[in-house]
């Protein structure tokens, strides 16, 4: 389905705005005075940060001992600071945090892997290797989500880092090139799917950010048209797997990686061909994969925990409320709108996507204009592609 609509659109791709940069000042100025103000106090947490340091012996740590906390927790800590930072620039725009947002840029585009030591690997279910081979990068879940994260802040920041330094954008295009794009493009990772292996969040969650690393910026045209034909593809392979009913047999925190996911493939798709696969939205099998987070709710915070996945799976945000809005689920918007204000952090703090935070801070004021309690209806629902059975009463909850 996807791959079809991308074979006649390879002469009419743009670049992906997921939101004005910067320097669009009437933009950013129009938000809330409270939300910039809350982007700012979040952002002045990391004025002078000491970002942790990542060793080679850290790295080590998951082959020797099965630890992968400790390296990916400082791995994780520098992209959520280095978000915190640019948000908080974008707010206030006064070049108070340049600094170290640069510092940032400097150190993670100087990592020897973006991967995770768990995932430092070429062939799937195999063991890992104990330190990465700078030759040959491996893209996992987190080199693709570290590149958009780069791209995305060079992207915002464009024209601000340009006046510090031309050759800052040249690095991260360079970085970008060298981890991503190529071998993106000449390699054959598991979770790009061929047809046969089984394929999971991993597909669209990489796909994704490859695409957003890919479409922030301008790449030949060549480039640009064989990482949206691979895309496709591989997007494909992903909705194969699942049954018309859009069940997710990884369980509910998982949505957040594989239907979401799916979302902002599409989305970036959509972006860059002005709305030509705005179709998928109409189709039964997305808009089911769409509603199968509030079909699976219980009750606040708690879900049906099947598979690999908690009871307690997170609040919705802006990407559940986004997928409700593009699929015409009025029921969805409400209640992710909802789930936001009774987040206890709406803002997601601890998220170091910057794309997500970004739809999140340009959300923010249409989910709030909903009731912070609406009535939500949950059907009783068999999901026959997993066997899933799900039924309730006023005070009962089967599963």
């Amino acid at each position: 389905m996807i791959t079809e609509a991308a074979k006649t659109l390879t002469d009419s791709l743009r670049l992906f705005t997921p939101c004005p940069p910067a320097a669009d000042r009437e933009c950013w100025e129009k938000l809330p005075e409270d939300l910039k103000a809350r982007l700012i106090r979040n952002g002045e947490a990391y004025l002078h940060y000491e970002y942790p340091a990542l060793t080679a012996v850290d790295f080590m740590e998951f082959t020797r001992s099965g630890n992968r906390s400790r390296y990916q927790d400082r791995l994780f800590a520098r992209r959520t600071a280095l978000d915190s930072l640019v948000l908080a620039e974008c707010a206030e725009h006064r070049g108070r945090f340049l600094d170290d947002i640069i510092n940032g840029l400097y150190l993670i585009c100087e990592e020897n892997a973006w991967q995770l030591p768990a995932h430092n690997s070429y062939i799937r279910d195999t063991p890992q290797f104990p330190l990465p081979d700078v030759t040959r990068p491996v893209i996992d879940l987190f080199a693709a989500e570290t590149a958009s994260v780069l791209a995305v802040a060079e992207y915002l920041l464009r024209s601000e880092l340009k006046e510090v330094s031309p050759f800052l954008s040249v690095m991260i295009d360079h970085e970008l090139e060298t981890r991503i794009f190529t071998p993106y493009l000449s390699e054959h990772f598991w979770w790009m799917g061929d047809g046969k292996s089984h394929m999971n969040n991993w597909t669209v969650w990489c796909t994704q950010n490859v695409l957003l690393s890919a479409f922030t910026r301008p790449l030949p045209k060549e480039t640009q048209t064989a990482i949206l034909t691979k895309a496709a593809g591989s997007i494909d392979y992903f909705l194969a797997e699942y049954g018309e009913d859009g069940c997710c047999d990884e369980g509910a925190q998982y949505y957040r990686h594989a239907g979401l996911c799916l979302f902002g493939c599409l989305e970036i798709l959509n972006g860059i061909t002005d709305h030509a696969f705005a179709f998928a939205w109409e189709q039964e099998k997305i808009r089911n994969i769409a509603s199968y987070i509030l079909n699976v709710h219980v009750d606040t915070v708690y879900y049906v925990n099947f598979a690999d996945c908690s009871p307690v799976a997170g609040r919705c945000n802006a990407r559940e409320y986004l997928f409700g809005k593009r699929t015409g689920n009025q029921a969805l918007m409400e209640f992710a709108a909802s789930d936001y204000q009774n987040s206890e952090d709406p803002l997601t703090l601890d998220e170091h996507n910057l794309f997500y935070r970004l739809q999140t801070v340009f959300s923010h004021e249409e989910m709030m204009q909903y009731d912070r309690n609406p009535v939500i209806v949950h059907r009783d629902l068999y999901y026959e592609s997993v066997g899933l059975f799900m039924a309730r009463d006023s005070r009962l909850y089967l599963a």
